[in-house]
């Protein structure tokens, strides 16, 4: 399939990343004083985003923190990245800390760099959470019968475009592009992670896109496997369609 035309993300050293924790810099998203009392990382995605005040970045915090702290704190370089588990217990109580409001902005993840795996743990425990995946059953339906219709590249792109745009809500589609475009840059480094595309794609693709239960026209995963490598190929081009 068509790979997008992303540059590839240098990681930056330690020094210069810690040097910017120290001295506060972070994205305007992710400068919440608080996270409201009473959001729920068991609740549905957009309620969430609404709740927490995030509709203009349109992602969960606990979504952003986490990938914004596996590209501070070298996660580029992790070998095996994402396929990893970290200890349940620090996973619960980093999960905990930003559901109560305690954890807030990437600098307060500082007592985690050491262990890459309890963060992207974190992350992917999560996406299996929510009561609805983020790809929703009826827009995997969608993309599993684009797969299927063997479209010429730039037609399946424009298929898949639109199973997005048209099936899925807005705010899914957002954090979808937003977990795509990571992964892409994960994958750019897999010379040292071993992480390509297609492993990336195996551990991601039943956490992102998962079917009604007992409704699926691919029931060993292969089909999605592959559509969700197009997607992380394509990042760039998806995110721009928002």
């Amino acid at each position: 399939h068509r790979k997008s035309n992303s540059v590839e993300v240098n990681s930056p050293s330690m020094t210069k990343r810690m040097l910017l924790l120290a001295s506060g810099t972070q994205a305007p998203s992710s400068q919440h004083s608080s996270t409201p009392p009473g959001i729920r990382l068991t609740d549905d995605l957009s309620t969430q985003i609404l709740q927490s005040g995030r509709s203009d970045s349109g992602t969960p915090l606990l979504v952003e923190l986490c990938i914004r702290a596996v590209e501070m704190f070298e996660g580029f370089e992790c070998e095996g990245i994402y396929r990893k588990s970290g200890q349940q217990s620090q996973i619960k109580l980093l999960s905990q800390g930003i559901e109560s409001g305690q954890i807030v902005s990437v600098r307060d993840f500082e007592g985690y760099a050491g262990d890459i795996s309890v963060i992207t743990s974190c992350l992917k425990s999560y996406l299996r959470g929510l009561p609805d995946p983020v790809v929703t059953p009826q827009c995997y339906s969608a993309l599993l019968e684009a797969s299927a219709s063997n479209l010429p590249d730039d037609e399946y792109l424009k298929a898949v475009r639109k199973a997005l745009h048209f099936v899925l809500p807005k705010f899914n589609y957002r954090t979808l592009c937003y977990i795509l475009e990571h992964l892409l840059r994960i994958s750019e480094h897999s010379n040292v992670n071993r992480m390509t595309v297609q492993n990336l794609a195996l551990v991601f693709a039943p956490t992102l896109l998962r079917p009604e239960l007992g409704q699926t026209n691919d029931p060993y995963g292969l089909q999605g496997k592959e559509v969700l490598v197009f997607m992380i190929h394509n990042a760039e081009a998806l995110s721009t369609f928002l």
